[in-house]
């Protein structure tokens, strides 16, 4: 994952940081209330992972999708669906396959934390307004170009330090920091809670 801005083949595939991988394909797939989410039953951090796409869509565009689990084997249908596959040839725990068809989304990785990156990842192919905190309202067309985007981190560590020794930050802020994070694939939060100049948390 590199820290620049991509335009690949197609004007509207804009990614950061940088995936290893881009390839664009005609059409787009269009995110309605219709649109279910498909998990496997047997891995809670999957669930999670689907789970923070779901709230994402519901925070930017106030649409509730349904969840629906599925057991050993999926049977993929062209459905307006996003699904969620482990994939054990995906090699490395963060790494990711995204494949954005006109009627299906498929995340697949080796583990949860490669399907959260590749929701990161998602979100970006949307409107900007996809990302706001709350629905805006009006008439957006909740697209996104189809491609298949495969990517890995270059680096095991990606660290942000905030620090709370010396400037006091809020809960929401602190929140928001690691969404932000997150959202720019960094994996680590170096917390710098204390030093001469003070001591933030009550213990």
């Amino acid at each position: 994952m590199f820290p620049v801005l991509l335009s690949c083949q197609s004007d509207m595939i804009h990614v950061i940081p940088r995936p290893v991988s881009v390839e664009a394909a005609d059409g787009f797939f269009t995110l309605t209330a219709k649109t279910q989410v498909f998990y496997p039953d047997d891995e809670p951090d999957w669930a999670i992972a689907a789970q923070a796409w779901t709230e994402l869509v519901k925070s930017g565009t106030g649409l509730a999708l349904k969840t629906k689990t599925y057991h050993a084997t999926l049977r993929q249908t062209d459905n307006q669906a996003v699904y969620f596959l482990p994939d054990a040839s995906i090699s490395g725990a963060e790494a990711y396959r995204l494949e954005v068809h006109q009627r299906s989304i498929v995340i697949r990785a080796q583990s949860a934390a490669g399907a959260f990156y590749a929701v990161q990842t998602l979100r970006q192919l949307f409107p900007p307004e996809f990302n706001r905190l709350s629905p805006s309202g009006g008439s957006t067309a909740w697209t996104a170009p189809c491609c298949t985007i495969a990517d890995a981190p270059r680096f095991a560590y990606r660290g942000l330090h905030l620090d709370v020794g010396r400037h006091f930050f809020p809960v929401d802020y602190v929140k928001r920091y690691i969404d932000l994070m997150a959202f720019h694939k960094v994996n680590v939060f170096h917390w710098h809670l204390t030093d001469d100049q003070g001591w933030r948390i009550e213990i």
